[in-house]
């Protein structure tokens, strides 16, 4: 591809993620989540990795999430409930944005990272959460859909 066409394309898929996130912005105070059973699914469960020492600081424990095939990668996440953490995204798609965005039991965004073009890799932390279920799902592809579970 000619590099000035390589630009051309990188700049609309700039300005597509940014409207996507100026449009899906959280409004209003965010409420405890009530608890929600999650579905039952043969979807793997994901695991908390270790902390992950950066400039020397350590980073709460997280999980990995990926976007791949226009779906998540597990669709089921089980983390420790009050405890904050880093998710890490990751988006396995060549050359299509994907984003993460957990949301309350009411629908309102508590957390969100960055769309992202793939192959690439975002951070999103997450507050400490109540125990319950908390539905994610990809801001860009709202059909992409997955359940974090905080269990005490």
């Amino acid at each position: 591809m000619h590099p000035a066409a390589r630009s051309s394309v990188a700049a609309v898929l700039a300005l597509v993620a940014a409207a996507t996130l100026v449009a899906c912005g959280s409004s209003g105070p965010t409420q405890a989540p009530a608890t929600v059973a999650p579905s039952a699914s043969d979807a793997p469960i994901a695991t908390a990795v270790d902390p992950t020492p950066v400039g020397g600081q350590e980073e709460p424990p997280g999980v990995v999430v990926t976007a791949q095939n226009v779906g998540f990668e597990p669709r089921a996440v089980t983390v420790a409930a009050n405890v904050p953490l880093a998710l890490v995204f990751s988006n396995a798609d060549a050359e299509i944005p994907h984003g993460f965005q957990l949301s309350d039991a009411n629908g309102n965004v508590i957390a969100k990272g960055a769309v992202v073009v793939g192959p690439a890799q975002a951070r999103v932390a997450l507050p400490a959460l109540a125990p319950g279920a908390y539905p994610f799902s990809c801001p860009v592809h709202p059909n992409m859909t997955g359940m974090l579970t905080a269990q005490p």
